[in-house]
This record gives structure tokens, C-alpha cells and sequence, in this order.
């Protein structure tokens, strides 16, 4: 009779990465078209909205990926580590493809979207009573935040933060010892 855990230590060298680019990859691409669907209806400034929209889809590929994983390339079992790995490769993948979309997004389709932040950054600050140097000095080291690279590379830290909850959690699901 086969001992599965004695089975899934002999599959050590099946890498997680295929299965983990594979589903990082078509979650980026999902997370673009939904994020395109909710700037072409102009919903994309419904915060709610957008951040449900972007958790599922998140927690979907992530449990797809380890529940793929484990079924297809481990015969039936994976350890909670494993899990969480291919959960963090797959979110590492999917942020990747989503700071390139929001840098090119950004940079190149519509950068008014940042200069609107500014405004209402601005604006806010007005309708606190700041004074004007105040708004000034605090206008020069915002403008320093609000850009196409800040927000990619701040995508890619707390993609990876939300992720390693994420993958915790679907890894404690999905994993069978």
C-alpha cells in the first residue's frame, strides 16, 4: 500500500513555479480586464467596488493554483509550506502583471487620473484650513507619492502582503498531509 506523505516527499524537485506562473498570469490578466470594464463604465472610483472585485479574484486564482498543484503535480497532497509558496509565487505573478498595467495605465492612458488625486489631495487640505505654505510644502512631498512608478511598486509591496494572508489562509485549506 502507498504511503502518500512518503510519495510527496519523493516529489520535491516538481516545481510549483508552471502552475503558479500559469495562474498569476491569467489573475493579472483578469484583474486588467475588470479594472479596464470599471474605467471604461467609469465605476473605477468606487473603492468598495473595486477592492471586493480585486479580493476575489485574488482569492480565487490563489486557491485554483494550490488546489492545481497539489492535485495535478503531487498526486492528491501538499504540505501547508508548499501551499503557501505557491500561493506567493502565484500573487507574485499576478502584482507583477498588475504594476506593469497600472505603470503603462498611468504613464500612458490616462495620467489625469493622478492629477486629479493631486487636486483633491489639494483641495482637502484647503477644507481643513491649512495655510497655504503648509498645502505648498505638503503639496512638493506628495507629488513625490503620486506618480506611475510609486503606485506600481506600492501594488507589487501590498500585493505581496495581502498575499501572504491570502495564501495562509487557502493554504490551510488546501493542503492534505
Amino acid at each position: 500500500m502507498e504511503n502518500p506523505i512518503i510519495d510527496q516527499e519523493l516529489k520535491p524537485n516538481v516545481s510549483p513555479m508552471p502552475t503558479a506562473l500559469r495562474y498569476g498570469l491569467i489573475a493579472g490578466v483578469v484583474s486588467i480586464i475588470v479594472s479596464l470594464l470599471l474605467y471604461l463604465l467609469d465605476m473605477y472610483r468606487e473603492q468598495t467596488l473595486t477592492t471586493v472585485i480585486s479580493i476575489a479574484v485574488l482569492v480565487t486564482f490563489v486557491y485554483l493554483a494550490q488546489k492545481s498543484h497539489r492535485d495535478n503535480d503531487l498526486g492528491g497532497y501538499m504540505k501547508f509550506g508548499r501551499a503557501v509558496g505557491v500561493g506567493m509565487l502565484t500573487v507574485l505573478f499576478m502584482a507583477i502583471v498588475g504594476a506593469v498595467y497600472n505603470f503603462i495605465f498611468f504613464e500612458f492612458i490616462d495620467s489625469s487620473i493622478l492629477e486629479e488625486t493631486l487636486r483633491e489631495t489639494e483641495n482637502n487640505m484647503m477644507d481643513r484650513g491649512m495655510s497655504d505654505e503648509d498645502i505648498n510644502q505638503a503639496m512638493k512631498i506628495t507629488q513625490i507619492f503620486v506618480n506611475p512608478f510609486f503606485f506600481a511598486v506600492t501594488a507589487l509591496f501590498f500585493s505581496g502582503i495581502f498575499g501572504l494572508i491570502v495564501s495562509l489562509i487557502t493554504g490551510a485549506i488546501t493542503k492534505r498531509d
